[in-house]
């Protein structure tokens, strides 16, 4: 799939978006969001996203309460684009996203 501009296309071609969640952070529609990844597992994200569609759909994650504390996703996410991208050493990048929409995530992939 090519770049996107917006969100109609993405739904029309995507059946999956990769999800980068982050605690306490929403992603809303119009906004800018500064990120520096270093993660190995987001870095791979962000570069699999980068070489195709720019996009990355945005949970916050929600805790179980109790003896075992089990991250879970907020269903409802943000989805944003990736505007900007700079490599930094060590394998990590500075990106910018621009929040486009908001969607429901109907389901997790392995």
């Amino acid at each position: 799939m090519g770049e996107v501009e917006d969100l109609d296309s993405v739904l029309e071609h995507a059946e999956c978006l990769p999800i980068f969640p982050l605690q306490g952070m929403v992603l809303l529609p119009d906004t800018i969001v500064p990120l520096h990844v270093f993660e190995p597992r987001y870095v791979q994200l962000i570069d699999d996203s980068y070489l195709s569609h720019k996009l990355v759909c945005m949970p916050n994650l929600r805790l179980s309460i109790g003896d075992d504390v089990v991250p879970d996703l907020h269903t409802v996410a943000g989805v944003g684009k990736i505007v900007k991208k700079m490599d930094l050493p060590d394998n990590r990048y500075f990106i910018i996203v621009k929040g486009i929409a908001a969607v429901d995530i109907a389901s997790e992939l392995e």
